[in-house]
C-alpha cells in the first residue's frame, strides 16, 4: 500500500481485530504482513500484536510502534537516500 503522512495510526485498526478475536497472545509470527511504502504518518504500527508485521519503505512521523504489543514494525529507507537521509521521527 502507498499511505502518506495525513493517515494516522496505519495497523491500529488491523492489530485491534486481532486482539479482539486472540486475546493478548494474538497470532503467530507474521501470520499478516502489511507491505507499506512511501510517507507515514504519526503512530505507523502503533499497539501491534504479535503476529503483526508492518514493513515500510519510506519515512516515517513520530511514534512509529509506540505501544508496540509483541507486533513487528520495520522502517526502511529508499536505496536513494540510504546513507544520507533520516528516516524516522522522534520517540
Amino acid at each position: 500500500y502507498t499511505i502518506n503522512n495525513t493517515q494516522r495510526n496505519v495497523g491500529v485498526i488491523t492489530g485491534s481485530y486481532i486482539t479482539k478475536q486472540h486475546g493478548s497472545k494474538g497470532l503467530p509470527e507474521e501470520t499478516i504482513i502489511a507491505e507499506t511504502m512511501g510517507h507515514a504518518g504519526q503512530s505507523l504500527g502503533a499497539f501491534a500484536p504479535k503476529g503483526l508485521l508492518i514493513h515500510h519503505t519510506g519515512d516515517a512521523n513520530d511514534y512509529v510502534g509506540k505501544g508496540l504489543s509483541g507486533g513487528t514494525v520495520v522502517v526502511k529507507a529508499p536505496k536513494h537516500a540510504r546513507e544520507n537521509e533520516i528516516i524516522a521521527g522522534n520517540v
